[in-house]
């Protein structure tokens, strides 16, 4: 008895340090959204702000000539920072506000599909696990392939992850007979946001529909077997519906008559049959997919971006395997966990199939429910440990208490020395606020390559409007890109209160493009790599005419 209460008082300690831990962990992400350092955002994420704008103030998701990329927005995080812009009057803070709320519910729905299967801490421990990994290997703000894809700046896929964890709760609990009336609202909100997820693109079925299908479909078999008929018609009905709701979600988007670029992959479907084409596609999605998930961005060593996604895989590979040596003894009957962990399983390898067997295109970043799979992997190997899990926990809570403390106290300092009112960047915006300038022109920026102008318009306060650019080498084809915008937005600014900025490779390129056009280009100063220069005429303007006299 004695031993029984230490062993709970324990547990309760555990519990307190790994929900501290958690709540650090949003607090440091918070702090990043709210800081609205300018270093931290790229062309994809202010593309998201500006769209947030038009959205408020068209009052409609989809903004009049808005050109949009490879997703809709129904209910991603710029539909709710347009809400969040309604009330601040500033795209940026918005943004950080709704991305905070995102990283909520992200936690919260974790939760909620966890706790039916894991106690408090084997699924904490998990999810400390998951981010841990994501701290780990890319940059808490700037690396597309770590915490910003779904916690920070644009969190940009937080909403299908979400829209998973309530639809595959749901699932386990019909699974497990615990669905009841209570159930039910997050059900129809399931449901709602499969439509929803459904009319922004097919990452949702993807990377949900189609594995709550395969799961079900091996489910019911696995029954049939086990007790010669179908006992409960739930499961099979629940998939329906939510395969049903994302299917016409799919439907009703391609209905509407929208402005739509692809802006990756193929944008038409077509199949592989080749042999030798399939194999060398495994091999590469594999490296490039699954194990580039886990690889450190900011890491030049070869053995580290071997030993540690090795070392991730095989903690995946060992809760997977846990989990069916698990099922397969208790004669088929432990359903909920195994089927938690099919259904995560299936949301990796139906990425890894369509890319293998479609001419469909995926980035590394599309393996985001790898990370759930590894949090579900992590509290399954803990489970397994009974009584002496508080080993493996205590192992993952000083861990994370390390890099915690190491990623805040670096981006504390990293953010104080990028808001430092003596940067270029600040002083190119100062430039231009004092001196009447509202339009800054430059080129489209990622954060892993040359980031130029949408620094820029943060550290503005939001009171510079962008014109983002093609590079200044395909300026022959077209100078304005074809999505991510309101179509044509160059024609509405004044060329007077207009400037550009380009770092040093772009410029020579515009200033021959210019040369060979007439176009003259004033350098008003040199920052760093970065030139702003005062054109005489507009290169949009110009390149329009240019390829409509080409084509007439």
């Amino acid at each position: 008895m004695l031993k029984l209460k230490e062993k709970k008082k324990s547990d309760i300690t555990l519990s307190v340090i790994l929900t501290i831990l958690l709540l650090a962990f949003l607090g440091l992400v918070f702090f990043v959204n709210l800081s609205c350092n300018p270093e931290y955002y790229d062309g994809d994420i202010y593309s998201d702000i500006s769209y947030a704008k038009e959205a408020w103030k068209a009052k409609s998701l989809f903004p009049k000539d808005w050109l949009f990329g490879n997703q809709l927005y129904v209910v991603a995080t710029p539909v709710l920072a347009a809400a969040f812009y309604g009330i601040t009057h500033n795209g940026i803070l918005a943004m950080g506000i709704a991305s905070c709320v995102m990283s909520m519910l992200i936690v919260l729905t974790y939760d909620w599909m966890m706790k039916t299967v894991f106690n408090y801490n084997e699924r904490t421990s998990g999810f400390l696990a998951m981010v841990g990994v994501l701290l780990i290997k890319s940059h808490i703000a700037s690396g597309a392939r770590g915490a910003q894809i779904l916690f920070t700046m644009a969190s940009y896929y937080s909403c299908y992850m979400i829209t998973a964890f309530i639809v595959y709760g749901c699932y386990i609990r019909i699974r497990q007979k615990k669905f009841n009336a209570k159930q039910i609202p997050m059900a129809v909100i399931g449901a709602l946001l499969s439509f929803a997820t459904g009319m922004q693109s097919l990452r949702q079925t993807v990377i949900m529909t189609l594995p709550l299908i395969v799961c079900e479909i091996l489910m019911t078999i696995i029954v049939l077997i086990k007790d010669k008929k179908i006992l409960s018609f739930s499961s099979i009905a629940f998939t329906l519906i939510a395969s049903a709701a994302n299917l016409f979600g799919i439907i009703f988007a391609k209905s509407l008559s929208l402005q739509q670029t692809t802006i990756y992959g193929d944008s038409g479907l077509k199949f592989i049959f080749d042999i030798k084409q399939i194999i060398s596609k495994i091999i590469t999605e594999f490296e490039y997919g699954i194990v580039g998930s886990f690889k450190l961005m900011d890491s030049s060593n070869a053995l580290i971006n071997v030993a540690f996604p090795t070392f991730v895989l095989v903690i995946l590979l060992i809760g997977f395997i846990i989990n069916i040596v698990d099922f397969i003894k208790s004669k088929a009957c432990q359903e909920d966990i195994f089927s938690l962990s099919v259904l995560l399983f299936f949301s990796c390898a139906s990425v890894l199939g369509v890319s293998v067997f479609t001419s469909v295109g995926c980035k590394t970043i599309y393996y985001f429910m790898i990370f759930p799979f590894l949090a579900n992997a992590v509290a399954t190997i803990i489970k397994k440990f009974g009584k002496y899990c508080l080993i493996p926990e205590s192992i993952v809570a000083l861990l994370f208490t390390a890099l915690i403390l190491i990623k805040g106290v670096g981006t504390l300092n990293e953010i104080k020395a990028d808001k430092n009112p003596n940067t270029s960047t600040y002083q190119i915006a100062k430039y231009m606020t004092d001196n009447g300038y509202d339009t800054l022109y430059f080129v489209f920026g990622l954060s892993w390559g040359d980031v130029t102008g949408e620094n820029v318009v943060v550290a503005s306060g939001d009171r510079i409007y962008p014109v983002q650019l093609e590079k200044a080498d395909d300026w022959e084809k077209g100078v304005t890109m074809n999505y991510l915008h309101i179509k044509d937005n160059y024609k509405l600014r004044d060329d007077e209160k207009s400037l550009y900025v380009l770092n040093s490779e772009n410029y020579e390129k515009a200033k021959t493009f210019c040369d060979n056009h007439g176009i003259k280009i004033d350098v008003i100063g040199k920052y760093e790599d970065r030139y702003l220069c005062k054109l005489s005429k507009n290169v949009c303007k110009v390149s329009e005419t240019l390829l409509s006299e080409t084509e007439g």
